[in-house]
Formats: C-alpha cells, structure tokens, sequence
C-alpha cells in the first residue's frame, strides 16, 4: 500500500513539475481550471501533451484525447495514473 501512495506522489510530483517548466510558474494549485484561467491553449496544450508524453513515457492517442482530463492538475494526474495501469 505504500509502494502505491509513494507512486501517486511521485506522479504528483512530476506532473507538477512538467506543468510549472511549461507555464513559467514556481507553484501551481491543484484545482486550477487550466483552460479557464488561460493557462492552457490549444498549442499549450499540444505542447503539455508532448511534455507528459516524455516524462511518462507515454503516448496519447489522438483518438484518446478528452479535453477534460487536462482541466487541472489533479485531472492531468488521475488520466496518468490510469495509462500507468494499463
């Protein structure tokens, strides 16, 4: 159970990370609406999405893209979480 919780921080952690380099910023709440506080674009999100792919090792099909997912940074969390698990 500790294995788990230490993993979920740690993708906190890195997600956090690639948000705050992509955004310029030092923190970042995890409720934040990306897109409403206009944080996130379109070609931010393009780039936020290439960001996750490359620290995650990851690949995010086109076909697999819900806008919701990237609505804030605990959404952008849980959807790693779960392609983790897959």
């Amino acid at each position: 159970m500790a294995n788990a919780t230490s993993k979920q921080d740690s993708v906190e952690t890195r997600v956090h990370m690639v948000l705050c380099d992509l955004l310029l910023m030092d923190a970042l709440d995890p409720d934040v609406d990306l897109f409403e506080e206009g944080y996130l674009d379109s070609m931010a999100l393009v780039n936020l999405m290439m960001a996750l792919e490359q620290e995650f090792g990851i690949v995010i099909a086109p076909e697999d893209l819900d806008m919701e997912d990237y609505r804030n940074p605990e959404r952008i969390k849980a959807m790693i979480s779960r392609m983790q698990a897959v």
